[in-house]
């Protein structure tokens, strides 16, 4: 059963920092790579995902621009769930995942618009999310790209969520794999 839960220092996330160090996930492999940096901002949110009690991923949002950026330090380890991936493009358009179904309802709580961003350059690893997730995202009307621009060090391309319609789309397509419920 998955469970979604907000940060506090008494978790334990030993056990998933150090399966972010086996994976080189260098932005989750700690506490000081993955909550520090974002401690002492206002209105941060750090969510953390299990299921069946293992800490199994973890999202963040802050203030930025006018609103909020979540997704910063997004993870999940799709193959300590059921959950292994969507299958299709169609799947993934219509948010049959674990970050559409866990993480974007509750950063949907923060007030005023949300934000997300990428790497375009060839070398990050978010290079995946920014080639194919936040194309995907796009033609789906969920998110609009704004442009690039520096941020924490690097030039990344910020995108706009049409929170109202990503949410609407997910009522419209309800879970049909039974290992995401």
């Amino acid at each position: 059963m998955y469970t979604l839960k907000e940060y506090h220092p008494e978790m334990d996330l030993s056990q998933f920092y150090e399966e972010a160090r086996k994976r080189n996930y260098h932005n989750n492999d700690s506490y000081e790579s993955m909550i520090k940096p974002f401690e002492d901002m206002r209105s941060k949110k750090i969510l953390i995902l299990s299921y069946n009690d293992k800490i199994v991923g973890s999202s963040i949002s802050h203030p930025f621009l006018d609103g909020h950026r979540i997704f910063a330090r997004l993870c999940v380890f799709t193959d300590l769930t059921p959950f292994k991936r969507c299958g299709t493009v169609k799947a993934f358009k219509e948010h049959q995942h674990i970050t559409a179904r866990f993480f974007l309802p509750e950063h949907a709580k923060l007030k005023g618009p949300l934000y997300f961003t990428t790497h375009p350059e060839p070398t990050a690893k978010m290079k995946g999310v920014h080639n194919n997730a936040a194309k995907w995202f796009e033609q789906a009307g969920v998110v609009g790209w704004l442009g690039d621009m520096k941020y924490r060090g690097c030039v990344q391309s910020v995108w706009k969520v049409n929170t109202q319609k990503w949410l609407d789309d997910m009522n419209k397509y309800p879970i049909y794999y039974e290992n995401l419920k």
